[in-house]
């Protein structure tokens, strides 16, 4: 079994993690398969996955399925293959445990689906909450300040029909403004970030519609104090700048706006920046 995809995936998960995932193979609703459970607990019992005597699959088939006479490769593939899609389920659902953005999105239209504002108005003042205050300026900030007016637009809507709201037109118009600045954000950085790393590996890439687009976007951040202000656009955009055109001016501020702001990004969004900065450093000596 040493080298499945199955163990593989096993192995990123730590023994707390593997004490769950045993928990919920065996939970009827997730798993309706004693075998893929008992294969699980088997798991739970070999590691940290030293022994590799106890992880072949001829032994594992052997303390399953005891009354057999002789080994079925075909019949443990297919247990292999049923146990991969329930450990998949379990990282899944973790994965979303910790997702705070799409876990309370997920409710908010659930509620307005179901018409029950009670359990919707909560959800909603955590979701933004969440987007006051982020821990970190993250990949997909902009892009959830994005999804949030456009659940809000959607509330505003449907509110109306049932309620008839007097400031609806100006409510919606102001959310609908709302959801297209903040697209434009997530779209602005994402061409800014794409188009940094197209010049930091210029002999990988030769394609000439991105670099027409970048320029459009950084004469648009220029000209706008307001996406010049916003991190990590202002980052991203003084990066590019220093790729394309070398000069000290560009370096400095970058160098300097790095220092201000680094504790707001994610480690590894700051540290591709810092490497911009680094290797232009190495080309002037």
């Amino acid at each position: 079994m040493e080298g499945s995809v199955l163990l593989k995936i096993v192995k990123t998960l730590d023994k707390s993690q593997l004490g769950d995932l045993l928990k919920f193979s065996n939970s009827p609703y997730f798993n309706e398969k004693g075998e893929i459970a008992l294969f699980i607990s088997h798991l739970q019992k070999t590691y940290p996955f030293k022994n590799q005597d106890y992880l072949s699959k001829d032994y594992i088939y052997s303390k399953l399925y005891p009354n057999d006479k002789s080994y079925n490769d075909s019949k443990m593939r297919q247990l292999m293959s049923a146990t991969k899609k329930v450990v998949e389920e379990f990282i899944l659902i973790e994965q979303l445990r910790q997702d705070e953005f799409t876990k309370n999105s997920y409710w908010v239209e659930y509620y307005r689906q179901k018409e029950l504002p009670q359990g919707l108005q909560p959800k909603l003042k955590q979701l933004e909450k969440l987007m006051a205050k982020p821990k970190h300026i993250y990949d997909g900030y902009h892009y959830h300040n994005f999804q949030l007016s456009t659940l809000k637009a959607g509330l505003i809507s449907t509110q109306n029909l049932l309620y008839r709201n007097k400031n609806f037109t100006k409510d919606y118009r102001l959310e609908l403004q709302k959801s297209v600045h903040h697209l434009n954000k997530f779209y602005f950085l994402e061409i800014l970030r794409f188009a940094c790393i197209k010049y930091s590996h210029s002999l990988l890439f030769s394609s000439e519609l991105e670099i027409k687009i970048a320029q459009e976007v950084l004469e648009k951040v220029f000209s706008n104090e307001d996406y010049l202000n916003t991190i990590p656009i202002n980052l991203y955009a003084y990066a590019l700048k220093l790729l394309i055109e070398q000069e000290d001016l560009y370096f400095f501020t970058l160098k300097d706006l790095l220092a201000e702001h680094t504790h707001k990004l994610e480690p590894i969004e700051a540290a591709n920046l810092y490497k911009i900065i680094c290797s232009y450093s190495i080309r002037c000596f």
